[in-house]
């Protein structure tokens, strides 16, 4: 415990802070007081953030004025400070603020494990699965502790916009077909929902889309919360196959050799991809701990949850998606990946067809920057017919309706003529 420290870096850190008042603007994208080890050092700092908040001049004399009653022998530990740090650059500063950062993290770690250390010791454990879960709880409240705060400065912006368009990091995904001509790709932050009634086809619209973002050299995660992982992904081969899924299902295609060979080829296709199927994780915590770890093994793009009502949060339906909506919302952002999310829709919608009727809560048409609406059709010519509304297009602004229909064999879909 005592190692986990570095007080010179705390000390490079006052000291630049001292002769540059507005660099702490930048120390608190990444430090607070707390993170300091040494309590001296910690005062001081707190007391540089109070001055410059209320707009006053810092000075070696103004804070030995305001610390002479709380630290002992101030004035000369403030000269020795400035001394040895005066030289600081800013790279250095920054090197030292992501130090102090760093070992804050991990003298908390430490703490934490010891303190679970001494629950196993004593056996206090009754749920080993809420017990877990709150600890990758808790873990990940000190991953959240590693992320740099984002500036607020619109020139910092500005400048963080125009070195994404030189080092070409504006990445995303390309929207396939007709779909693309509204939506010109998955961009890493955007939430979408796709909604419907039941058995409109909102799978079968998401495996579509699956396959061409890996057309598009995507790399996808799917959280299944109603279809099993072996049952998702023979629906995504009938629709890359074209071979209906019941075909497929009851082995009815062994007789046939061509469409054995071709199932064959399309498993082969599938092997090449880097998809990832959950069929038993269901509450927010453990999705985001997945989405995590697969951007960080994988650095995947894209993840689609069907559906969405299914995902088991504490409290009523309103309360547990209006909490789910915002949290799918913050995933998208932090981590960097574009969300599709499946929706049942409310019966508000029912009523008025220009409802944005998302079941469950307001919040999630709120949160989201794309919705598509998927509605079918009742008249027997028209039954293959489905069609795709552009309800909400926040991005990129564009909406209207994609007229589709299903092909002959009910496999995939297709722009209707």
């Amino acid at each position: 415990m005592g190692t986990l420290k570095n007080e010179s870096a705390e000390e490079y850190i006052i000291g630049y802070l001292i002769s540059n008042k507005d660099s702490l603007l930048t120390a608190e994208e990444y430090i607070s007081g707390q993170d300091f080890y040494n309590l001296t050092l910690q005062k001081i700092y707190k007391c540089i953030y109070n001055l410059y908040r209320n707009q006053k001049e810092i000075s070696i004399l103004i804070l030995s004025d305001y610390l002479r009653n709380e630290i002992k022998d101030i004035v000369p530990k403030l000269v020795e400070i400035d001394a040895n740090n005066s030289f600081v650059v800013e790279q250095e500063f920054i090197h030292c603020l992501n130090e102090v950062k760093k070992y804050s993290i991990l003298r908390n770690i430490s703490e934490w494990l010891y303190r679970n250390y001494d629950i196993l010791q004593k056996e206090k454990i009754k749920d080993i699965d809420n017990y877990i879960l709150n600890l990758i709880g808790e873990s990940f409240q000190y991953s959240e502790k590693l992320k740099k705060k984002k500036n607020p400065n619109s020139k910092k912006i500005l400048s963080e916009i125009l070195s994404d368009f030189d080092k070409d990091n504006i990445r995303n995904i390309k929207v396939g077909g007709k779909l693309g001509e509204s939506i010109p790709g998955y961009f890493p932050g955007h939430l979408w929902i796709l909604a419907g009634y039941t058995s409109t086809g909102k799978s079968f619209f998401l495996n579509q889309l699956i396959i061409d973002i890996y057309k598009n050299n995507g790399k996808g995660l799917i959280f299944s919360l109603e279809d099993s992982r072996k049952e998702k992904l023979i629906k995504i081969i009938s629709n890359l196959s074209e071979i209906h899924q019941t075909r497929i299902i009851t082995n009815d295609i062994k007789s046939n050799k061509n469409d054995l060979n071709l199932i064959v080829k399309t498993m082969q296709k599938i092997n090449e991809w880097e998809l990832f199927i959950y069929d038993d994780i269901y509450n927010l915590q453990e999705i985001k701990m997945k989405i995590k770890k697969h951007k960080i093994q994988s650095d995947i793009d894209i993840v689609c949850i069907d559906f969405i009502q299914n995902i088991q949060e504490p409290g009523s339906i309103y309360e547990k998606m209006s909490k789910i909506a915002l949290e799918l919302q913050s995933m998208a952002k932090e981590l960097q990946v574009t969300i599709v999310a499946l929706s049942q829709v409310s019966n508000d919608s029912v009523i008025n067809s220009e409802v944005i009727g998302l079941k469950g809560a307001g919040e999630l048409a709120a949160s989201a920057d794309i919705i598509l609406w998927l509605r079918r059709f009742k008249e027997p010519n028209q039954k293959n017919w489905l069609d795709c509304d552009i309800r909400k297009n926040r991005p990129f602004g564009k909406t209207g309706t994609i007229a589709y229909q299903f092909n002959q064999s009910w496999s995939r879909l297709e722009v209707r003529k």
